[in-house]
C-alpha cells in the first residue's frame, strides 16, 4: 500500500537530481558535460561544423518572433509524436540558438510545455486518434495497468516515471564512454 510520503520522498529527489545537475553544469561547464556524455563529436568533423555554423548564422538572420514560432512547433511536433530523440536535440541546442543556457532554458521548457499542452488537447478531444489510441490500450494488459495506476495515484506514477532516468542515466553515460573507447 502507498504511503503518504513516497509523494513527498519523489519531488524531494527530484530537487536533489536537479540541484545536483545545476552544480555539475556551474562547476564543470557545458563543455564537460558534453564532452562527458560523448556528444563533443562535432569538433572532430569539420564538415558537420560548417553545417551547423551555416545553420547558426540563418537562425541569427531570423526575426526573433519568427524562430521562437518555429522552435515552439518543432517541441510540439516531437510532443506529439513522441520522438524524444528529436526533444533532446531541441533541447542540447536552444542555449546555442537563443544565446545562452538561461535564456535557451526557458525556451526550451516553455517550447515543452506549448508542446505538451498540444499533446494533452488532442488527447482529450474526441478524435479518430484518441479512440485509436484507447483500441490500443484495452488490448494491451501493461498499458492497462499504466492507464490505471496514473487514473489512480498520477503524480506519484508521473514523478517515478521521470525519476526512473535520472536512475540509467550513470548507465548511459557508461555506454557512450564505452562506445566512444571502441570508436
Amino acid at each position: 500500500k502507498p504511503i503518504k510520503s513516497d509523494g513527498k520522498s519523489a519531488v524531494t529527489l527530484t530537487a536533489f537530481a536537479i540541484a545536483v545537475g545545476a552544480i555539475v553544469l556551474r562547476i564543470g561547464g557545458r563543455a564537460a558535460l558534453v564532452s562527458a556524455v560523448g556528444l563533443d563529436f562535432m569538433t572532430d568533423n569539420p564538415d558537420l561544423q560548417s553545417q551547423v555554423n551555416q545553420i547558426l548564422e540563418y537562425a541569427d538572420t531570423m526575426d526573433p518572433l519568427l524562430k521562437s514560432g518555429l522552435f515552439c512547433l518543432a517541441w510540439t511536433m516531437v510532443k506529439v509524436f513522441c520522438f524524444d530523440a528529436a526533444g533532446i536535440v531541441l533541447a542540447l541546442s536552444s542555449g546555442i540558438l537563443y544565446g545562452g543556457v538561461l535564456e535557451g532554458a526557458v525556451m526550451s521548457a516553455f517550447g515543452a510545455t506549448v508542446g505538451s499542452s498540444a499533446a494533452f488537447a488532442l488527447a482529450k478531444t474526441d478524435t479518430p486518434i484518441r479512440k485509436k489510441a484507447l483500441e490500443i490500450v484495452q488490448d494491451n494488459p501493461s498499458l492497462r495497468g499504466i492507464e490505471k495506476v496514473v487514473r489512480e495515484d498520477g503524480l506519484k506514477a508521473v514523478l517515478t516515471l521521470r525519476l526512473l532516468s535520472v536512475r540509467y542515466f550513470r548507465y548511459c553515460v557508461q555506454f557512450v564512454c564505452r562506445w566512444r573507447r571502441l570508436g
